[in-house]
């Protein structure tokens, strides 16, 4: 996936598999890679973000999902099919590296059901549950997210919704 967050190209590249399907996202910004090769090291990687345990399949599915929290900053969403699971991260201009299985301080966990594959699809950057404001446009102010789950409903798929709002106030009250 790729995207903008804080204002500057960023690229997320997903290894999902990695170390038995634990999976491993790798954040490059544009400074980070070079100009003149089309083969990047993972170890130019401005971050890595591992997942929490084997067969998550963490970095399935990611997302630039807006700016939630109201910083001049987007958020981002990674989804973990194998555990039910997508995470919600804070954008910040230095991103740190984070193993999940160590630390989920600053991260949002949605979870859902593992059999259903909840997480295997994530998307943001709408504002479904917001109001119509004087140019017809739906606004509260807060992207929300939807995280998708192919086996729910007897394989019929599910999305589920999350208000943006509710996100921010999760963020607010640890």
């Amino acid at each position: 996936g790729a995207g903008i967050m804080n204002g500057r190209g960023v690229m997320m590249v997903a290894a999902p598999f990695h170390n038995a399907a634990t999976g491993k996202v790798y954040v490059f910004k544009g400074p980070d890679l070079s100009r003149t090769s089309v083969n990047q090291a993972a170890s130019v990687a401005h971050a890595t973000f591992t997942g929490q345990q084997a067969d998550g399949f963490f970095g399935f599915s990611m997302a630039v999902l807006g700016r939630i929290d109201s910083s001049s900053f987007d958020e981002f969403g990674i989804g973990a099919p194998g555990i039910g699971r997508a995470y919600v991260f804070k954008g910040r201009n230095n991103l740190n590296s984070i193993n999940l299985a160590v630390d989920i301080s600053d991260t949002l966990i949605l979870e859902g059901n593992a059999a259903d594959s909840f997480g295997f699809s994530i998307s943001g950057d709408g504002d479904v549950d917001g109001f119509f404001n004087e140019d017809g446009e739906v606004n509260n102010g807060r992207p929300d997210v939807v995280v998708g789950a192919p086996g729910a409903n007897g394989d019929t798929g599910a999305a589920f919704l999350y208000s943006g709002q509710v996100l921010r106030d999760a963020y607010d009250n640890g």
